[in-house]
């Protein structure tokens, strides 16, 4: 009888012990922030029981409002797992890791997918309205309703120069690397051509030629074949940092202090502008916009066709940034460019990075983005 007795306990004993085994599982997820910067989240799970790894079928499940998605964990060795969460969107959602029905773990991430920058330069816009503008080895497109988001990567370190071809392709600077780089529409990137320092270029409108700025000393401008690469002078400037070319074929080119005029067939350079401007774009009306600047501040500038300056925006020093009148801003532009309905987009480097409108009718600046 005894002994009949010591096996039903150690029986019940048994049954006890199994029962109350899930109640000492423990996980440890990490990380585990409160919020991040990109939609996957890829944490390492440790589960023990009762101080030992252990193992179990286990759930992590994220939701936000009505959306919920759960995840399964990969056990990698005992007591060790790994998890591949992909959030739906952004937002704040709550997560919960389970097993057996009890929940183990539990927390809230705010997902931002926001892309930031800091070195905003060159800038272009599409039929759309969409602004592409550089930000060192990326192109970043600014959408018409204000979301950052990357368009292609590079494999430079800094790129300065931009042209944009109406179906889409770009070519840039690729400053540091001494090369022009072609960007296709979907993003793929390949080498045109070596140029020394590499600072501004444009193109004809089939793609084929491009005429590139360098500010190496002796340099400046030379002419790119794209399909062979070959380069070839083709004027001298002094250190031009900036360039562009009006409908009729001739440029505007940066030099030395000051903006020349450089006849598309003769070649010859002759003084437009006595202005530092050190980016031009040419404008529909056969005015010339650029930009001028020292770490102080700067201006946007338009150049009319008789070589008389205006101011744009900014003051020539530096002050917080806010939005208002144009001539009262403090800031340190980069690049010029005209939307359709004739606003001016500049991008600037200081106070702050951003990429700022000024509104043709008002004349006071906005700020569209604004990077760290």
């Amino acid at each position: 009888m005894r002994a009949l007795l010591l096996a039903a306990a150690a029986i019940a004993a048994s049954c006890t012990a199994a029962s109350a085994a899930p109640e000492e599982l423990r996980a440890r997820v990490s990380p585990a922030p409160a919020a991040l910067a990109t939609r996957m989240w890829s944490p390492a799970i440790r589960l023990t029981d009762r101080g030992r790894p252990a193992s179990a079928r286990l759930s992590l499940t994220v939701r936000k409002g009505t959306v919920r998605r759960t995840f399964r964990p990969r056990a990698s060795r005992r007591g060790s797992y790994r998890a591949r969460v992909v959030f739906p969107s952004d937002g704040r959602w709550s997560w919960s890791l389970a097993a057996a029905k009890r929940t183990l773990a539990r927390g809230a991430i705010s997902v931002s997918t926001r892309v930031t920058f800091d070195l905003p330069y060159d800038l272009a816009v599409t039929p759309g309205g969409t602004i592409l503008f550089l930000d060192r080895s990326r192109v970043l497109a600014l959408d018409p309703g204000g979301r950052v988001r990357v368009h292609a990567r590079t494999p430079s370190r800094e790129l300065i120069g931009m042209e944009r071809l109406a179906d889409g392709t770009l070519f840039v600077t690729d400053f540091p690397g001494n090369r022009i780089l072609r960007i296709d529409p979907s993003g793929r990137v390949t080498p045109v051509a070596q140029v020394e320092a590499p600072a501004d270029l444009v193109s004809d409108d089939s793609g084929t030629t491009l005429w590139v700025a360098s500010i190496a000393d002796g340099v400046g401008v030379l002419r790119v074949d794209v399909a062979s690469g070959r380069v070839e002078p083709f004027a001298d400037p002094e250190k031009p940092h900036g360039i562009d070319r009006d409908a009729t074929g001739d440029f505007y080119v940066h030099d030395g202090h000051a903006v020349s005029r450089l006849d598309g067939e003769t070649r010859a350079l002759t003084p437009f502008a006595n202005v530092d401007a050190f980016k031009q774009l040419v404008a529909p009306d056969g005015s010339v916009y650029g930009v001028e600047g020292t770490p102080a501040g700067g201006r946007v500038l338009r150049i009319a066709q008789d070589g008389s300056v205006s101011p744009v925006a900014g003051t020539g020093t530096l002050t917080p940034n806010r939005d208002g009148p144009a001539l009262e801003v403090g800031t340190l532009p980069s690049a010029v460019a005209l939307a359709d309905d004739g606003a001016v987009l500049f991008t600037q480097t200081q106070p702050v990075a951003a990429v700022r409108r000024v509104d043709p009718v008002s004349g006071r600046v906005t700020t569209l983005a604004r990077g760290r």
